[in-house]
Order: C-alpha cells, then structure tokens, then sequence
C-alpha cells in the first residue's frame, strides 16, 4: 500500500470547490477516506480557540465554573 504527502495546493483545490467550507488557518488536516464501493468521506480537523470551546460547552450545557464560584 502506498501512501503520499500532499501540499496545501490539493487543500486549496478544495476549498476553492466549495467541498471543504472551513476557515483554512483553522483546518489542522483532512483526511479523505476512500472505501471500494462506498461513497468518499471527508474528515476535517480543526483547531480550536475559546469561542468554539464556549459555544460548544454552552450547546450540551455544561458549565465551568472558575476558583473565585
């Protein structure tokens, strides 16, 4: 089984095509999955900042109460 590197150029590619939508100095990689006879997946990892943490903490309703609580 072969593997390959990449550049950003094939990233670019898609996001320029709309398959990848994610703001790119937030995408850590992607992964494409391809299975014989199934339809592609593509898994995009992020990196997160405090906003994306509060709104996703605040989504499944958890709270993090600091020391001074």
């Amino acid at each position: 089984m072969s593997k390959f590197v990449t550049s950003s150029a094939i990233f670019d590619a898609l996001h320029d095509a709309g398959v990848i939508d994610q703001e790119p100095r937030t995408v850590r990689r992607v992964v494409i999955d391809l299975q014989v006879g199934s339809v592609a997946k593509v898994y995009v990892e992020q990196f997160a900042d405090d906003e994306k943490l509060a709104a996703a903490i605040a989504d499944v309703g958890i709270h993090i109460a600091g020391a001074d609580e």
